[in-house]
């Protein structure tokens, strides 16, 4: 699909290359995708896996690549529908939106089967660290009049909104209160599984904040070099955005925590009655719910534990992330960053 282009100047839109057949391509791969998924979940519906081979191929060959496509897939087609450019701003937001609640859906049932209920959060980074990156691409593309354009606050609201509701559990909250009978003490381990899953969340929004404007400093240095009296109003708006952009997850950081520490009270109770989270020591899968739960007390410690165990893992998922956030569909992904600075 074509890519994004860096633009600054008031009420500018996206800049898209005309798809050749290497887009066409790629679109007809992400609908061949679609289908495939919805297709499985029709098939599968109903049944029960875990540590299944297949979904693993599965995430290894499809939900791996799903941030190569997505974020440029709905950037073009909400383009081409020619609206005015506020209308297409938040036409694109929602879009956005929409798309990766979908591919979430899809990955996490996945991620369901090959591994095992609340366990393993790990498999669901590639998801976290897309969202934050190719989001802010478009907070940096998409509403260049800066700070004073009031659709950049909008997206900031918006962006920082969902994800305090995400990783605090809002939804489940609100149906506990609108159905106070039905609700049911949530077991620790679901409630390590969120934690741990919220702290990968703010370790993707930091990343993500720190590499976009760092990449876009770049190309503005690089042109710096070879123009003279270049410009320095564009590069002092793009890092008051991203000011911005650090404040807000700061603040929904801190509420995220207090939530959470309200929540770890369960995980410190049953550190006090040395509850048995894993299965019993003749299961089969114990070696395997071992890579993702520490023995021993301070449960409330193992979301830190989980970032310690999996940093490797979590830097490769960034560095590929960034890739797909920056290529275009024409050009190879080692060639991203050139292309997008071109």
């Amino acid at each position: 699909a074509p890519g994004l282009h860096l633009k600054e100047g008031n009420g500018a839109l996206p800049a898209t290359t005309k798809p050749g057949q290497a887009g066409q391509a790629w679109n007809c791969v992400f609908v061949a995708g679609v289908l495939s998924i919805v297709l499985l979940l029709l098939i599968e519906s109903g049944k029960s896996y875990e540590f299944s081979v297949p979904y693993l191929v599965c995430y290894n060959v499809m939900c791996l690549r799903v941030p190569d496509v997505l974020g440029q897939w709905v950037v073009t087609t909400v383009a081409d529908m020619r609206m005015s450019p506020s209308t297409t701003t938040t036409a694109i937001s929602l879009a956005y939106m929409g798309a990766m609640q979908a591919y979430l859906f899809a990955l996490k049932w996945v991620c369901r089967n090959m591994s095992a209920q609340d366990m393993f959060p790990r498999f669901h980074f590639v998801a976290q660290m897309y969202y934050y990156l190719f989001w802010y691409m478009m907070l940096m593309v998409l509403s260049p009049g800066g700070i004073e354009d009031w659709h950049f606050w909008w997206l900031v609201c918006f962006l920082n909104g969902t994800s305090l509701a995400s990783n605090a559990g809002l939804l489940n909250t609100a149906c506990a209160l609108l159905r106070p009978r039905s609700a049911v003490p949530e077991p620790p381990l679901k409630v390590l599984f969120d934690s741990k899953l919220a702290v990968q969340d703010q370790l993707a929004d930091v990343v993500s904040l720190l590499v976009v404007p760092a990449i876009a400093t770049s190309f503005h240095i690089c042109t710096s070099l070879s123009i003279a009296d270049y410009p320095r109003g564009p590069l002092l708006s793009l890092w008051q955005r991203f000011g911005v952009l650090l404040l807000a997850r700061l603040l929904s950081g801190i509420l995220t925590e207090e939530i959470f520490r309200r929540r770890m009270d369960l995980l410190n109770k049953a550190d006090r009655l040395e509850l048995q989270l894993l299965p019993i020591d003749e299961s089969q899968n114990r070696s395997r719910y071992l890579n993702d739960i520490c023995l021993g007390p301070k449960l409330a410690l193992e979301s830190m534990r989980n970032i310690e165990r999996c940093e490797l893992y979590f830097a490769a998922v960034a560095v590929a992330c960034t890739f797909s956030v920056f290529q275009q569909g024409d050009v190879p992904a080692r060639y991203a960053f050139i292309a997008f600075g071109m």
